[in-house]
């Protein structure tokens, strides 16, 4: 029996870390996807989005691509509803911080070491699309740069509202758009010590 080509499937499902979809670096959309969640308040947050409802009705940033979430913590099966031809940014596990989360740190040097340390200690990881195992996954591994945002009030950190600078690390997929009906990504991460865990399960209607 002729194993298939999954290499090459991944080719199609995904960009490459080398290219820079839509015209922009994985480093820049990952900052443009925080900005959005950040800036989101607690009770319409779509990271506590049970169902794909709340993910749903959210006004999304960008016409292309569509971002998705995975969980502030938790698991969660979602199904929604896409375009056709859009792509689709999500993380599989990351960490953020800012000086209004953070407030005795003194330095971006005190911010980029609490995400760097973090993120190394993300030791388990899966992304699973249509049946497909994305494997590799420290390939997608995305660090920011610094950025500034505003947090709202009722925030996701419960950190003091008003803007602040942040930087973030972690594990990305970016899919190329998938043709139309319906389609599975399923997502795991876990800390080293197990005490942090985000699952997260899409069932995607291609429209």
């Amino acid at each position: 029996m002729v194993e298939p080509d999954i290499s090459y499937q991944i080719k199609d499902l995904l960009y490459s870390r080398e290219e820079s979809p839509l015209g922009r670096t994985w480093e820049e959309w990952s900052v443009e996807w925080w900005k959005w969640i950040l800036e989101i308040p607690k009770p319409q947050n779509p990271g506590y989005d049970v169902d794909g409802s709340l993910l749903q009705g959210t006004q999304q940033k960008f016409s292309d691509p569509f971002f998705l979430v995975g969980t502030h913590g938790g698991r969660a099966n979602r199904a929604i509803q896409i375009n056709e031809g859009k792509s689709i940014l999500l993380p599989i596990i990351n960490v953020t911080t800012s000086f209004a989360e953070a407030p005795g740190f003194r330095s971006k040097e005190e911010l980029l070491k609490y995400v760097e340390d973090n993120t190394s200690d993300l030791s388990n990881k899966r992304a699973i699309i249509d049946g497909i195992q994305i494997e590799q996954l420290e390939k997608y591994r995305v660090r920011s740069n610094f950025f500034t945002f505003t947090f709202p009030e009722n925030n996701i950190y419960d950190a003091a509202p008003g803007r602040t600078i942040g930087i973030a690390d972690g594990y990305w997929l970016f899919l190329r758009p998938l043709r139309e009906g319906n389609h599975t990504i399923h997502t795991f991460g876990s800390c080293l010590a197990g005490k942090i865990k985000i699952e997260v399960g899409y069932i995607i209607d291609i429209v």
